[in-house]
């Protein structure tokens, strides 16, 4: 969770009211539609400095905002993907690794588009305020109660 807060601080300090895609825009990221296949929403790619965020071609604008923040968080914290390509790394931690940054990328998600939920009562409540998913709007008011049970109150 240490490391979700620190990113979510270091890009609400760089782009304080930016929207997702404006993030993109400066962080000069290609947002790109294509077929990804059942399973993906949308995937991060930087290869030789060009940096790309392939989204599922019929995502609907919200979910469209969704992927983009998740993806974003692969973009600023450095995930493991490097370990893939080692062929002495242990199929079984690049799992764990990817799993985690998979579960780090959506609690950012959550943070970065709910960013105050302490006047929301319920889900519902969230995904009015911030025209969210269901899913995403139960994510933020999780790593919510996480936060408060780790501060003690």
């Amino acid at each position: 969770m240490r490391i979700v807060e620190e990113t979510i601080k270091m890009v609400r300090e760089k782009y304080a009211d930016y929207s997702v895609e404006d993030i993109c825009n400066e962080e000069k990221i290609c947002l790109y539609r294509c077929e990804t296949g059942a399973k993906f929403f949308g995937f991060y790619v930087n290869l030789l400095g060009s940096v790309v965020i392939g989204l599922r071609d019929n995502l609907t604008p919200q979910e469209t905002r969704e992927v983009i923040a998740h993806e974003l968080f692969h973009h600023f914290d450095h995930p493991v993907h490097s370990l893939i390509g080692k062929k002495d790394a242990p199929l079984s931690f690049v799992n764990f690794y990817m799993k985690r940054d998979e579960l780090r990328a959506d609690m950012f998600a959550a943070k970065i588009i709910c960013p105050d939920i302490s006047d929301c009562g319920t889900v519902a409540d969230i995904m009015q305020k911030y025209d969210c998913s269901k899913g995403l709007a139960k994510l933020r008011r999780k790593v919510e109660e996480q936060l408060k049970v780790k501060k003690g109150g």
